[in-house]
């Protein structure tokens, strides 16, 4: 990726960061404008839960699950590099994204997951109740 950006003259826009410790993208999430992920193919991905866990903009290719994963995140067809980077400019045009303090986030994230997890056993709980 990074020889083909050199190619095209776009290098001086990307940083390779290699593995990145779990711990540190939290942070890298939460300070990100959006997160882009031109997936072909996905599981469920984490990092688009961990996206909306905190509220980042999504950029996401045209694919069955991350429509329903992320039914409100901006689309692009996948096999269309233009229309990616129509959609990078459009959002970058857009208004900015508050990036919240670390304590907020934190908050809120907790808030969310508690959220899902009494979801997930009134889910469950419903279900018992049927059998």
């Amino acid at each position: 990726m990074l020889a083909s950006a050199r190619e095209v003259g776009v290098s001086g826009h990307f940083r390779h960061l290699g593995l990145v410790p779990y711990e540190d993208v939290f942070g890298l999430n939460a300070a990100s404008d959006a997160l882009i992920n031109p997936s072909l193919f996905e599981g469920w991905s984490t990092t688009v839960e961990e996206a909306k866990a905190l509220g980042t903009r999504m950029l996401l290719s045209d694919i069955s699950l991350h429509r329903e994963q992320a039914p409100n995140a901006t689309f692009f067809p996948v096999d269309d590099a233009v229309a990616l980077a129509s959609a990078m400019v459009t959002m970058s045009q857009g208004p900015a994204r508050t990036h919240e303090k670390a304590e907020k986030l934190r908050a809120d994230h907790a808030a969310r997951r508690q959220m899902y997890a009494d979801a997930l056993l009134g889910a469950f709980q419903r279900a018992a109740a049927v059998r």
